[in-house]
């Protein structure tokens, strides 16, 4: 039969497993969104009116797409006022790439689950594809 002292021993160790394996989903959320920003930035970064300032010269169009988005989408987590999603215009305007040539990039991240379409002409990141994205430029 197990005593009271070793029930309380139990639920002490308990109580620490749980406190060194779970973490608090606030913090993660902002740890993980510092270390995107913070990989992002080496490309680009987003101005408080949504522009994009890139700061790598050496993108290709289809990265500069995806950073179009990936800014907008940081951002729309620090800054209520900046729209998450972006229209094919926008990122025409944001890029400087031809509409035409822009879509086509586009079209090859939607069909890598980077860029999802939330709608006709407009589109989103894809999270769970963030950090492969950022690592694909930065390789």
């Amino acid at each position: 039969m197990v005593n009271e002292t070793e029930k309380a021993n139990v639920n002490e160790k308990t109580e620490e497993l749980r406190k060194k394996f779970f973490i608090d989903a606030g913090i993660y959320e902002e740890q993980l969104l510092e270390g995107h920003i913070d990989k992002t930035m080496e490309h680009a970064q987003l101005t408080s009116d949504g522009r994009i300032v890139f700061n790598n010269e050496l993108l290709t169009d289809r990265q500069k797409v995806g950073i179009v988005i990936l800014c907008r989408c940081l951002g729309s987590k620090l800054d209520d006022k900046i729209e998450e999603s972006v229209t094919n215009k926008e990122i025409s305007e944001l890029t400087g790439i031809e509409p035409k040539s822009a879509r086509a990039r586009l079209s090859n991240l939607i069909d890598e689950n980077v860029i999802i379409r939330v709608s006709r002409g407009v589109h989103r990141i894809n999270y769970n594809k963030i950090d492969d994205f950022i690592d694909s430029i930065t390789e």
